[in-house]
């Protein structure tokens, strides 16, 4: 899901009614999600980054 992605469907849990605390993905590519979800305030958290997988499995 690309950064606009994140924010499309955090506006639309709002308009559900739901209460957005965070958002969790499972690998983070630097591609500006982390900056455009911590712009919005809330809180980024990423299980791995890109970064980590190639470095592990490059080995």
């Amino acid at each position: 899901m690309r950064a606009e992605g994140y924010g499309w469907a955090i506006t639309r849990a709002r308009e559900c009614g739901l209460k957005v605390l965070g958002v969790l993905v499972l690998i983070d590519r630097p591609e500006g999600g982390r900056e455009a979800i911590e712009a919005m305030g809330l809180p980024f958290k990423a299980l791995l980054t890109k970064k980590e997988i190639f470095r592990t499995y490059k080995a």
